[in-house]
């Protein structure tokens, strides 16, 4: 048998198994297949052409909302998906955005944020528009009137319950993060850090900052007490004075004193180029000269006693800011400020 043959004989047994294949495949999908009965297109039940033909055109979610109307019963009812497309749209931001899984598809509890970011579209649009609206003031009246169903009960923000989930991602997860974290961690500080963010930023092995920037933690102004590992890392940064004025006081702690008490590493004072400097000064300090394992390694001993501290501050932390909420004391000074009755002075 010659060449030809062989190919010819090849060529007709594909093809025969092609057609057997397609001919079992059709007939399953029209006598055995779970979703025999939903109607439509018989081309779209036997192959997956018709749809790969119009996903083609991008005209696919067009073709099937057409041969829903056409092919469906009375029976049969059109389903809004609005609320289920944005519970998983909030579900992947959460993933994403926070490594956190807020399982709207499935829990009531983060449902809230779904309607508070279409207030945040709302309102960035109505700015955007109307830029007068914003110097009216209206945008406080707006903000009660959309969160006023979002917003838990009063007996329920008062209970521990409530206030202990969060305020243990704070003090103590996110918290430990930063000052467990075995790797070298650089902060470049390009302007004011405020409250928790600048708890957080005192675990930085180096801070670079420019010349405006300063520190303020006015936890006692609002009715709390230090958190996110601030009552251990303030210590260490700044010592006992400065901490104490930060801390208790809640002063604003300009970057020239920080600077003084080792807080801050280096000041740069050009601005405008800070992350370029930033960025050049951190390749050139962390460079050939000096090993990558090694720095790791005399960081842990130089931390090992300090995690230890923040280990024991930070349930101590936790709980005394529960008890403040618990209390009543936070939401009342936090109340006074967000009416404007009560200003924290920043000087």
């Amino acid at each position: 048998m010659d060449f030809f043959a062989l190919l010819f004989a090849g060529a007709w047994y594909a093809l025969l198994a092609a057609v057997t294949y397609f001919a079992l495949v059709w007939a399953y999908r029209l006598t055995l297949h779970p979703l025999l009965r939903y109607p439509g297109p018989l081309i779209a039940k036997i192959s997956d052409l018709y749809a790969g033909f119009y996903a083609g055109t991008m005209s696919l979610h067009i073709r099937t909302r057409e041969d829903h109307l056409k092919h469906a019963s009375s029976s049969c009812k059109l389903v809004n998906m609005t609320d289920r497309l944005k519970r998983l749209g909030m579900d992947i931001i959460g993933l994403l955005a926070l490594a956190y899984p807020l399982d709207t598809q499935f829990q009531d509890k983060y449902r809230f944020l779904i309607q508070a970011h279409a207030f945040g579209v709302f309102r960035s649009n109505i700015y955007l528009h109307y830029p007068f609206v914003k110097a009216t003031g209206v945008y406080n009246l707006l903000e009660r009137l959309a969160t006023a169903d979002v917003q838990p009960p009063m007996e329920q923000m008062l209970s521990r319950s409530y206030w202990l989930p969060k305020l243990v991602n704070n003090n103590l997860d996110v918290a430990r993060a930063f000052y467990a974290h075995i790797k070298i961690l650089v902060t470049a500080l390009n302007g004011p850090v405020i409250g928790l963010s600048a708890a957080l930023i005192s675990h930085s092995d180096f801070v670079y900052s420019v010349p405006d920037a300063y520190v303020l933690t006015p936890f006692s102004s609002l009715g709390l007490v230090a958190e996110g590992g601030a009552s251990v890392a303030f210590m260490q940064r700044m010592g006992w004075g400065k901490a104490n004025e930060a801390l208790i006081l809640g002063r604003k702690i300009p970057v020239q004193e920080l600077v003084q008490v080792g807080f801050v590493s280096k000041l740069f004072q050009d601005k405008a180029n800070f992350r370029q400097q930033v960025l050049e000064h951190v390749q050139a300090t962390f460079g050939d000269h000096v090993v990558g394992s090694s720095m790791l390694g005399t960081k842990a001993l130089l931390c090992r006693r300090l995690v230890h501290e923040q280990d024991e501050a930070a349930p101590l932390e936790t709980f005394g800011g529960l008890d403040r909420f618990w209390e009543g004391i936070t939401q009342t000074e936090m109340a006074k400020v967000a009416s404007g009755s009560n200003k924290h002075r920043l000087e």
